[in-house]
């Protein structure tokens, strides 16, 4: 862990123009943003494939995101939690996919989840035609434009799952994820290390380990 504050400076001196693809080579996040939009299709394929057939090879995964009263497990999360304070916890899942990976519940807090994503509006059609009600419904935004639809310090753990590499400026996510954590709270970031997704990921980043950052 480091210094959420660090962090932020260490952040804010990056330039968000260019950015790395895996062999090193800078583009212009115009170029990403095309390669992103090139490949929407793609996921909600992938998604109407998940929902369709509950789970896919991930049932039990399927019915635990569908479970109001799921216990957080994940250790990741979980050990963050125990470190907050405060019962009430707000948390904002970055990138969640129509159905969030968070469980719902956890021993000694209380809960509430904000789930986004860029394909929200897609994926409210993809549950209504699979007759599922989520307990937390996804609200459309880009990572990238997460300070336009939230105040700075709103949650107290922010956290993303194997979607940076979907985005196409994904140091402007994390700057934003910094930004609207509060001061003691989290920045929770879990992607499967060279992690490429489905797509020419040429302008966003593969995935990384596990990272924290808090203040």
């Amino acid at each position: 862990m480091r210094s959420l504050r660090r962090a932020k400076r260490a952040f804010s001196r990056l330039k968000l123009g260019a950015v790395e693809d895996g062999g090193g080579n800078k583009t212009v996040s115009g170029s990403s943003h095309q390669v992103w939009e090139d490949n929407l299709e793609n996921e909600v394929g992938f998604w109407n494939r998940y929902l369709s057939t509950s789970g896919l090879e991930w049932p039990d995964e399927f019915r635990m995101r569908l479970d109001p009263s799921s216990v957080v497990t994940d250790e990741l999360v979980g050990g963050h939690l125990r470190w907050l304070t405060s019962i009430e916890v707000s948390i904002l899942d970055v990138g969640a996919g129509p159905l969030t990976i968070i469980n719902k519940t956890f021993p000694g807090k209380t809960l509430a989840i904000t789930a986004t994503d860029p394909l929200a509006d897609d994926y409210d059609r993809l549950l209504t035609e699979a007759r599922i009600d989520p307990p937390v419904r996804t609200v459309r935004c880009e990572g990238e434009q997460l300070l336009t639809m939230f105040e700075p310090e709103t949650f107290d753990l922010t956290f993303a799952r194997n979607a940076l590499d979907h985005s196409y400026e994904p140091i402007r996510v994390i700057r934003n994820m910094i930004g609207l954590v509060k001061t003691g709270g989290f920045v929770l970031l879990k992607h499967a290390e060279t992690r490429r997704r489905r797509w020419d990921t040429k302008g966003s980043i593969a995935g990384t380990s596990t990272t924290t950052m808090a203040t």
